[in-house]
């Protein structure tokens, strides 16, 4: 079982894909670590999605789909109709 915040339905990407399989659990480390150096030297924040697709682990399509399943299974149904 994920570990997330159930009251508000949220899940971190890096999270999601860990558990799916679609990354291992170094290789989302390896993306975590470099953005935080990323913000340490530049000052900026870099997603992971971004991250992930420059590392070459992912591309850009499985991030943009990833992300529009994560925020379409978290409306409720009042907001489906």
């Amino acid at each position: 079982f994920p570990s997330h915040d159930i009251k508000r339905n949220k899940i971190r990407l890096g999270e999601y894909l860990v558990e799916t399989g679609r990354i291992t659990e170094e290789e989302m480390q390896q993306a975590l670590m470099s953005q935080q150096y990323i913000k340490l030297t530049m000052g900026e924040h870099t997603n992971v999605g971004e991250i992930l697709t420059r590392l070459e682990l992912l591309d850009q399509e499985d991030v943009e789909a990833i992300l529009f399943l994560k925020e379409e299974s978290s409306k409720t149904f009042s907001q489906l109709r």
